[in-house]
Formats: structure tokens, C-alpha cells, sequence
């Protein structure tokens, strides 16, 4: 319901559309079919995912993430303690930023954390390669794209329409699937 109702305020200030939402959730269907462990992992189609089940205007089923649990973990530790295990494989973390959201402030706590975590790092949105986002609805991802500056404020339908967010695209987002 929360997400229907952001998605409705978006379309109707911004223009956006439910085949745009469609867009992303196909997107996130071809790329679940390269992901043996998503939980859905079958492709769609914009057409299927529009001509599915509505839950709320404007979310079909197809655009929604099913009920299920799941995990992901980074293992950190320090270079002495990879030297000992012999591993060679290292991430270095630039910036790490956790906020919880308010009601009261103008942005989202994604805006927040970005312009924090981007500030650490001392890096943009255009220096993301890829990204996963959060994506219990198609209309997720989209906000989460604008937020993290990926795309204009508004124009989140347009840029994964473009095929900007697609894997062979501008800036991968949801490669695993998505939830």
C-alpha cells in the first residue's frame, strides 16, 4: 500500500507510468533467469508483467517481490588475518553510513546516506559501476535510482526504459534478480 501510494504521487507529478514500472520488472526477471538461487527465476515479459494480476494500481503481481526470507553477508576482517588464511580476494570499504528515516525531513534516508557515504568516499553517482537496491516493489527500485543520484529526480522510469539500468547498460542495478 505504501508503495502503491508513492508510485501513484510519482506518476502524477512526474509523468511516470505503469509500463515504466513494467520495464523494471521484467528487467528483473531476465536477470533472476542468470541467478539459480533468486526466487523467481523465470522471464517476463512487459507485456505479462502489465497483463498480470493487479494487487493495487498500479503494481501487478509480477511487480511485486514474494514473500520469502534471504541473506547476503560481507565477511571483513583485517590484511593480517587474510595473510594467514592465504586469501587474496579484498574489497576496500570507503564508507559505510547507516541512518534510520524521519518523518519530518525534506529527503529520504537514501538521499540522506548517499551524500554521506559519497562525501567518505570521496565519489559521486557516476562513479557507481553497479548497484543493488532494495526492491520490494518495481517502484522501489526506480525511488531508490533517484535517490542515489543515479538518475534526475523524476526521470527513474525513463532511464530504466532507456535500458540504462539494464546489465549491458549506463549502471547495472538488480543484477542478482532483485528481491
Amino acid at each position: 500500500d505504501i508503495y502503491t501510494l508513492l508510485a501513484r504521487k510519482h506518476m502524477e507529478k512526474y509523468g511516470t507510468t505503469q509500463r515504466h514500472l513494467a520495464v523494471i520488472a521484467a528487467k528483473a526477471h531476465q536477470n533472476s533467469t542468470l541467478n539459480p538461487l533468486a526466487q523467481y527465476t523465470f522471464p517476463m515479459t512487459v507485456e505479462e508483467v502489465l497483463a498480470d494480476k493487479e494487487v493495487a494500481y498500479p503494481l501487478t503481481r509480477a511487480m511485486c517481490a514474494p514473500i520469502g526470507d534471504g541473506a547476503a553477508a560481507a565477511v571483513i576482517c583485517s590484511e593480517e588475518y587474510m595473510k594467514r588464511r592465504g586469501l587474496t580476494r579484498q574489497v576496500k570499504i570507503l564508507a559505510s553510513v547507516l541512518a534510520s528515516g524521519n518523518r519530518y525531513g525534506a529527503c529520504t534516508v537514501t538521499e540522506r546516506c548517499a551524500a554521506k557515504a559519497y562525501e567518505m568516499a570521496g565519489l559521486g553517482p557516476k562513479d557507481v559501476d553497479v548497484a543493488e537496491v532494495h526492491d520490494a516493489t518495481s517502484f522501489g527500485e526506480l525511488h531508490q535510482v533517484e535517490q542515489l543520484g543515479f538518475c534526475e529526480i523524476g526521470k527513474g522510469g525513463e532511464f530504466a526504459e532507456s535500458g540504462a539500468t539494464a546489465l549491458t547498460g549506463k549502471i547495472p542495478v538488480n543484477p542478482s534478480g532483485g528481491l
